[in-house]
């Protein structure tokens, strides 16, 4: 809706009230996650990291999950494609929950293209990463550039060495530039989740970054050549009612 300026307050709200929370809730530190003695360790072969069980997950805040789906889980070749890896430093932490390889090959996906591992799960409903994310996008929208790199900043250093987190140099100071970063950072913290579908229908009309979204889908081969391209249409960034609903209201008309 671009209220920035209604969603900051809620938004810090929420962070804020984590502390009082039942439950140990809270953004992992993926540094320490992924070695001996971390939520996340040992890192299955075939699944990857240990991040399987959604009532242990310490980043869910809210959970609305969907059936099980083990294809997912395991075999899914849903790739990340060549434009979006290029946005992951060398020593992001959050690569480990991708793979260079199909479920039982080990010839690697062109271009530098990878996989992220499925989970057995999928929450639909709110999740910690988003919240931070969220609080940073709107400080910067709302002119506060100073207070979303800083955000920005604690938010990374949770994904990857603290080397590694500072932001590019000219982003800080650049109120575009830095929200542009912020977006993207939203496409290094949740591939192949489903979760940017909603960044995808709230850009496409956004006069200053709809080009942070890609709206193109390619299908490649092997050798990484394009083998297929598809736009995706406006109509697809809203779902169509369930057959029982229309069944049950004639009257109301079906989204295209």
């Amino acid at each position: 809706m671009g209220k920035f300026d209604q969603a900051l307050p809620l938004l810090e709200a929420s962070i804020k009230n984590l502390a009082a929370a039942t439950m140990q809730v809270g953004l992992y530190n993926f540094n320490a996650e992924l070695v001996a003695g971390g939520a996340f360790y040992p890192s299955n072969p075939f699944t990857g990291p240990s991040r399987n069980d959604p009532n242990l997950d310490r980043e869910i805040l809210y959970m609305r999950r969907n059936p099980s789906n083990y294809y997912w889980f395991v075999t899914s070749g849903v790739v990340v494609n060549p434009e979006a890896m290029k946005l992951f430093g060398p020593n992001d932490k959050r690569r480990a929950f991708m793979s260079s390889f199909s479920f039982g090959f080990s010839t690697a996906y062109p271009l530098g293209m990878m996989r992220a591992y499925g989970r057995p799960y999928y929450n639909m409903g709110i999740s910690i990463p988003d919240i931070y994310l969220l609080r940073a996008e709107c400080k910067a929208r709302l002119g506060d550039i100073g207070g979303a790199a800083t955000e920005m900043l604690a938010f990374r250093k949770n994904r990857m060495p603290d080397r590694d987190a500072a932001l590019p140099s000219g982003i800080a100071g650049d109120q575009v530039a830095l929200t542009k970063y912020i977006l993207e950072e939203r496409i290094r913290e949740f591939p192949i989740t489903g979760e940017r579908w909603f960044d995808m229908r709230r850009l496409s009309v956004d006069p200053i970054y709809k080009s942070t979204i890609s709206y193109t889908h390619r299908i490649y081969n092997n050798n990484g050549s394009i083998a297929n391209t598809y736009m995706l249409k406006p109509e697809r960034l809203t779902y169509r009612f369930p057959q029982y609903i229309v069944a049950a209201n004639p009257t109301m008309p079906q989204n295209p």
